[in-house]
């Protein structure tokens, strides 16, 4: 992966998108800046990528993955899906792609506006967050083969400017003015009292009124162990509590996830065949992660 700043593209004298387009001299952008503004990287093994690219998917909840190419040959409407993936638009969801050959540009916006163009190649994982301004071209090479991967079903949905008051763009924002930062709450066991589930191991239940950072660790500690192949069958008080859904029905509150085969422990069945608390844990993860920007939580 390489990044820089773009020189202006209308003036150039070679409009061509798949250039690299870079101010003279060169402005690199680093991957810690990168993070500054929610874009998040990481170097993979092209040949040799599946353990490492299934830790990243259970720490960060993507349960849908699919693989695309991208080429004249392969790509009906080449040309027409180019200018598509080349217009500015965001997304309401993170935007999650690992390069298995070939390489292209995704542009992002800074702080001030300015175009950044980010180099992937084969064996870059790239995850773009939800509400940053973003396109995506080719290269001069025109090919690309990559997976995509999501939280939950895939949702194809993109949104043009100026839609600045969409919840996704306001919380970007704020969470663009705090530099994205990482705040780790503390993982302790002096707000819980024990239970014992059925594969012997220890989960918390809360024995007193819950406060957001108390959800927020509970559920945490559901997806790592559903990441670790136990099964938190939990009593439906607790369930209650922690999926916020109080005297209102699962069933009004339907997920769907769709799983690989491999992924199938994230997914532990439950007797009832109207609510599976894994399914609502995970989506309550990347809710709270969502709509609490100063908060991120990581599985170790």
């Amino acid at each position: 992966m390489r990044a820089w700043y773009m020189a202006d593209i209308e003036t150039a004298t070679d409009k061509d998108p798949r250039l690299e387009h870079a101010l003279i001299p060169p402005q690199p952008v680093a991957e810690s800046d990168l993070k500054t503004i929610g874009v998040l990287y990481w170097k993979l093994d092209p040949q040799n990528f599946d353990e490492d690219l299934d830790r990243i998917r259970v720490q960060r909840n993507y349960s849908y993955m699919d693989e695309i190419r991208i080429e004249p040959d392969s790509l009906e409407n080449y040309e027409e899906k180019l200018k598509v993936f080349f217009s500015e638009h965001f997304h309401r969801d993170e935007e999650i792609r690992f390069v298995l050959a070939g390489s292209g540009y995704f542009d992002v916006r800074d702080k001030e506006d300015k175009w950044i163009r980010i180099l992937v190649e084969a064996g870059d994982l790239i995850v773009l967050p939800a509400g940053i301004h973003h396109r995506f071209t080719m290269d001069t090479k025109n090919c690309i083969l990559v997976k995509r991967l999501f939280v939950g079903e895939p949702v194809w949905l993109a949104i043009g400017r100026p839609e600045e008051n969409d919840l996704a763009r306001v919380t970007y924002r704020e969470r663009l003015k705090a530099g994205f930062l990482e705040k780790k709450i503390p993982m302790t066991n002096s707000v819980f009292s024990d239970f014992t589930g059925p594969a012997g191991c220890k989960i918390g239940i809360m024995d007193k009124e819950w406060d957001e950072s108390m959800r927020i660790v509970a559920v945490d500690n559901m997806v790592r162990m559903v990441a670790a192949g136990q099964d938190p069958l939990l009593p439906e008080d607790y369930k209650a509590k922690i999926l916020g859904l109080s005297t209102r029905t699962a069933s009004s509150h339907p997920i769907s996830l769709n799983v690989e085969p491999k992924f199938e422990q994230i997914l532990v069945p439950h007797k009832s065949k109207t609510f599976d608390p894994v399914q609502h844990l995970i989506e309550w993860h990347r809710i709270v992660v969502n709509e609490h920007p100063g908060i991120v939580i990581r599985s170790s």
